[in-house]
């Protein structure tokens, strides 16, 4: 969910346009970071797509022309993740990533509907940063500002759904002129991968999924039980260091005793306003400590802050851990469409979480149940769609595909993705060692293009990298 990347762009290309794209207005585009040119088009479909009446709403498309001399016909399709994250934002971090990737296919971004350039589902949490980052993090979304962001918003969010989506992506793919396409989807984009496959089979050559969703899998519900396993892990990892050995019972239990401390009695710090002589409040509250931790467990590049500071604010110092809660949460802020996250959540998993699963699934966990009781009342508000009646249906298709694991990923753990391959009948999975959500890297990438040449999922493919 984090862009911790560093950027290196290598290289220069001759741009070229799909060989049948007219019946979508691209045009040449300069974008940050991007070097080799770029093609950027807003596509129109009606937002209600089931009456075909009404508002109009544009899809933001950016295509990265392929840069080698033999391009292939069939384009990589990325699909990420959130849900709420726009495609396009990221345009320069996959022109890096993904270099190996372009040379021989055209990379093609669309904003899902809701998100970045595609009628845009974007609510305001709070008037300052702190007060921002403590509802992302906790998920605490009051009646009130619930009922302000519906009231801003000119859309229908009940139209912004994830088979709604799948409609959208072939539509620009058929606009584009592709006969096929290859998908490569991160995390909640491999739902939007999986229901594309299902629907779509014959105008999908291939299919990565990175950090698999299953379709089984209710995602707000999960998140408790495989954060706690994550943080299991990293308390294992931490034992031979000075920082946990002084921890009495080790991290997990130091997690606990910050936990019980905060249910007592939250703090409330004052944030300085850079530039001003002013301060603002930040409460320090279970939701916001637990929501910290969690989210630095995505990813294991994070993890050696956490000790520290976990061990520092049961000793009384609140300041690294108020400085980690301000990073994750005004990154969380910035990242996620969180209408769009909204409409998506409440349409697909909340209506399947009730007390008893609550009740069940969070039991000893640091993270606890509070945010999805907030995040049901957030959805009773909220202008709901319906999600199809087989996306919780495992996917049986004969489609290569290729499915990427982090071995600690707390998110979306291998074995939902061991889950999928089993109702698939040509597929490959790789689990990358010691690696977390959406683990993209040399290795990985070189992998994928290894698969997209010749859809190998036998012992042909070489993944010894990993």
């Amino acid at each position: 969910m984090r862009r911790v990347f560093f950027l290196t762009v290598l290289g220069l290309a001759i741009p070229h346009l799909p060989a049948a794209a007219q019946d979508i207005p691209l045009e040449a585009c300069e974008i940050s970071g991007v070097q080799g040119g770029a093609q950027c088009a807003v596509y129109n479909v009606y937002e209600n797509r089931r009456t075909r009446e009404g508002r109009r709403i544009g899809l933001n498309v950016v295509l990265l022309p392929a840069t080698g001399p033999n391009v292939r016909p069939d384009p990589l399709m990325l699909l990420v993740g959130g849900p709420g994250q726009s495609a396009t934002r990221s345009a320069a971090i996959f022109n890096a990533l993904l270099a190996p990737l372009r040379r021989d296919r055209d990379l093609v971004l669309l904003d899902q509907r809701g998100t970045g350039g595609s009628s845009a589902l974007q609510c305001r949490w709070g008037d300052t940063p702190p007060a921002v980052a403590a509802v992302v993090l906790s998920f605490n979304f009051s009646p009130a500002a619930v009922a302000r962001c519906r009231e801003n918003l000119e859309a229908d969010p009940a139209l912004y759904t994830t088979d709604l989506a799948v409609d959208d992506l072939d539509d620009v793919r058929a606009a584009l002129g592709y006969e096929q396409v290859n998908l490569l989807g991160f995390s909640y984009g491999t739902r939007v991968a999986l229901e594309y496959l299902r629907r779509f089979s014959t105008r999908t050559r291939s299919a990565i999924l990175v950090s698999a969703m299953p379709p089984e899998m209710i995602f707000p519900l999960s998140m408790p039980r495989s954060l706690q396993h994550s943080l299991g892990i990293l308390a294992s990892e931490c034992q031979a260091q000075a920082i946990c050995q002084g921890m009495d019972g080790g991290l997990v239990a130091e997690v606990g005793r910050l936990m019980a401390r905060l249910d007592a009695e939250p703090v409330t710090l004052q944030i300085p306003v850079p530039g001003t002589s002013d301060s603002v409040p930040f409460t320090i509250d279970r939701g916001v400590a637990a929501g910290t931790i969690g989210f630095a467990l995505f990813r294991p590049e994070t993890w050696p802050g956490i000790p520290t500071s976990v061990a520092r604010a049961v000793a009384g110092d609140y300041a690294p851990l108020t400085a980690q809660a301000l990073a994750l949460g005004g990154f969380l802020a910035q990242d996620l469409y969180w209408g769009m996250f909204l409409a998506v959540v409440c349409a697909d998993d909340v209506p399947l979480i009730n007390d008893a699963a609550i009740t069940r699934e969070t039991a000893g966990t640091f993270f606890g149940g509070d945010f999805l009781h907030s995040l049901r009342n957030a959805c009773a508000s909220w202008p709901t769609g319906t999600a199809t009646s087989d996306l919780r249906t495992p996917v049986a298709v004969n489609v290569p595909v290729l499915l990427i694991s982090g071995e600690w990923d707390p998110a979306t753990p291998p074995k939902g993705a061991q889950r999928i391959a089993a109702t698939l009948s040509n597929t490959k999975h790789i689990v990358m060692p010691r690696a977390g959500h959406t683990p993209i890297n040399a290795c990985s990438v070189g992998i994928i293009a290894a698969f997209l040449a010749d859809r190998s999922t036998g012992g042909a493919l070489d993944v010894s990298c990993a």
